[in-house]
């Protein structure tokens, strides 16, 4: 083994040695997390060319880091000391470690739908059927937009007996939350397919996202609304569109200040459900709510200037 090896190994080896150290001293996951993507330099790996396959990976490591970050910040603000690198993978590897199941077995099979491609099962479940997920925010012509719309066809029929198709309020990219747009792809079906759950519609007014490489064919059509629909709006003109939320509302997902808020307090939080409010901490400079949720019995932490929720009561 020549010295030019060696050096390289060595170097290695005392980067993972830093590593161990830290944890070793008890560093927060989130530090440990930061310290080898920096001293790897593998975020900037794949920041130096933007191809789809790039754009992936970099979008999975900064999701990673996010898991880390939440991890961290969940631990620190229930006063659980219980927040190191090997913390968090223990609690990652009780998430997805799981048995083998047989062919009879009562469980859920998550694939994507290329992978799917062939296969039928009675039930299927379309999730992230949004813009910029489906169709991809990679397709940059009316040919790329067409072959996406056959995938949520291939999507579709792989469902003998029932077929779910879902899109979120919201959703965190790359460390940024945003309104989320459903995807133009569930207005192309027919109304006589579609049972739509409360509150949703395939022709929900909302706006597009402007995007530089946009062209006029891909922009999904306008629908005209019923007479119905427009005497609704023409009878309650002080009710916003739908494409324009409002924030500041108690009946909608969103950021609350600690005066909005007082013990004995009703909320909903949009992935823990319901819950109590049994204190509003102001003694910080972030100021944050301490919450009894009703779904899972846990007492949790939410930080005000990050957590979305909605006053019930």
């Amino acid at each position: 083994m020549n010295k030019g090896t060696l050096a390289k190994i060595s170097g290695f080896a005392n980067i993972i040695r830093g590593f161990v150290e830290s944890v070793e001293k008890g560093a927060p996951a989130a530090v440990v997390a930061r310290s080898v993507y920096e001293a790897t330099g593998i975020l900037k790996e794949y920041t130096s060319d933007n191809t789809p396959e790039n754009i992936s990976k970099r979008d999975n490591l900064l999701e990673l880091l996010k898991a880390v970050d939440d991890f961290t910040d969940s631990s620190r603000e229930s006063g659980d000391d219980r927040g190191g690198m090997s913390d968090f993978l223990a609690e990652v590897s009780l998430l997805t470690d799981q048995d083998t199941p047989g062919e009879d077995a009562d469980c859920m099979t998550l694939m994507t739908i290329h992978s799917a491609k062939g296969l039928e099962f009675d039930c299927v479940f379309v999730v992230g059927v949004e813009e910029n997920l489906l169709p991809s925010q990679m397709c940059r012509s009316n040919a790329d937009i067409e072959e996406e719309r056959r995938l949520m066809y291939v999507a579709i029929t792989r469902a003998r007996k029932f077929c779910m198709i879902s899109y979120a309020r919201q959703r965190t990219v790359n460390g940024q939350s945003g309104s989320v747009i459903p995807s133009r792809f569930i207005s192309d079906i027919d109304r006589r397919f579609l049972r739509m759950m409360t509150g949703t519609s395939p022709d929900t007014p909302r706006q597009r996202p402007v995007r530089p490489w946009d062209e006029p064919g891909l922009r999904p059509a306008e629908r005209k609304p019923k007479a119905a629909e427009s005497r609704t709006a023409q009878a309650a003109p002080a009710t916003p569109p739908p494409s324009q939320p409002r924030t500041s509302a108690s009946d909608e997902f969103g950021l609350h200040i600690a005066d909005d808020l007082k013990e004995g307090m009703r909320i909903q939080h949009p992935r823990f459900s319901t819950g109590t409010v049994v204190r509003v901490d102001t003694e910080s400079s972030d100021h944050r709510v301490v919450v009894d949720f009703d779904n899972d019995g846990q007492r949790r932490t939410l930080l005000l200037k990050f957590a979305k929720f909605q006053i019930l009561t």
